[in-house]
């Protein structure tokens, strides 16, 4: 099993990466997560993929 983050301000292009990211892979789950350190300063959101690789294993 791998790991991979992801964080960004813009939800569009958090989706746009993490999409393009899990296509070819098996993903094991997802977990989301949201921080905000200024209210007048837009959300940071952040995303932990657990996955593994498609393809034959130990080749």
């Amino acid at each position: 099993m791998k790991i991979k983050t992801f964080s960004d301000d813009l939800l569009d292009r958090l989706d746009t990466d993490v999409n393009a990211f899990i296509k070819h892979k098996h993903v094991i789950d997802i977990k989301f997560s949201t921080s905000i350190s200024n209210p007048q300063i837009a959300p940071c959101y952040g995303v932990l993929i657990m996955y593994e690789d498609m393809g034959i294993k130990g080749a």
